[in-house]
């Protein structure tokens, strides 16, 4: 989305620097309370940036969904630490569950957030480009903005295709579950068609200028992506932050619930 904030201006290897470095840094701790306060300071990026609600609600719908299958699995399902709560015969919550538990809740979240201040602050174009900086082979780039590229694309078709069958009366709310299943196929049938029609003349055109996966000369892109000296200080923070707590975990043990577990 376009905007004018501090982390719009940021350069595109900076933002993919921001999401790569948050994202581990969230599978890395496992200690509740500096989860807690990584997701806080994500949240606070969300909030700083303005994020219209229509966003924002998908990142919550997901984050609320998942997170009750997690507490489920995690609470009810870890054998770690002291039996602590009696459920039923044989069943017990155990005292390092609920830390646990928690510690995965944040990680959810701190990821989905971080993804939604990626999402917003970077444009498809720039993504590639931070990656080019970074870099990552040129194969792999353009299979990254071809799968960007084809998300909507995908979305839209599936959108035109469920009206034309609204069209026809066909309006799967109003079919009970299993006959709905049934009518489904109705939409997913032509959409895959369409699908793999435009993979092949995507990979026509490709053919067709030449593209070579191995060898050939070295690519050269319109535009460069700058780094300025803001975008060195936040990378070098970025980086040492990420770096100084693998350093205190593997070395000292330190956000550390369970020993040996990710």
């Amino acid at each position: 989305m376009a905007g004018r904030s501090l982390l719009h201006k940021l350069s595109p290897t900076t933002k993919v620097v921001f999401l790569l470095t948050t994202s581990l840094l969230a599978l890395e701790i496992q200690d509740p309370k500096l989860n807690g306060l990584l997701l806080v300071a994500l949240l606070a990026c969300a909030v700083y940036l303005r994020i219209p609600r229509r966003v924002s609600l998908i990142f919550i719908r997901s984050g609320i969904i998942v997170g009750i299958a997690l507490s489920i699995s995690w609470l009810f399902f870890s054998q770690v630490g002291q039996p602590l709560y009696h459920i039923w015969d044989g069943f017990y919550i155990y005292s390092l569950a609920i830390p646990l538990t928690l510690s995965m809740l944040f990680r959810l979240w701190a990821l989905l957030t971080s993804t939604m201040v990626f999402v917003v602050i970077t444009q498809e174009s720039e993504f590639i480009a931070g990656l080019r900086k970074l870099k990552v082979p040129y194969v792999l780039c353009l299979v990254f903005a071809l799968v960007l590229r084809f998300i909507p694309l995908l979305v839209e078709e599936y959108d035109m295709i469920r009206e034309a069958q609204m069209a026809r009366a066909l309006e799967l709310e109003k079919i009970p579950l299993i006959p709905r299943m049934k009518h489904f196929m109705a939409i997913i049938v032509p959409w895959l068609v369409i699908s793999l029609k435009r993979v092949a003349t995507l990979s026509a055109a490709i053919d067709s200028r030449g593209f070579q996966v191995t060898g050939g000369r070295k690519r050269t892109f319109f535009h460069e992506p700058r780094i300025s000296v803001a975008d060195s200080v936040v990378v070098v923070a970025l980086i040492g932050l990420f770096v100084t707590v693998v350093v205190l975990r593997t070395w000292f043990g330190y956000f550390v619930i369970v020993p040996g577990r990710l």
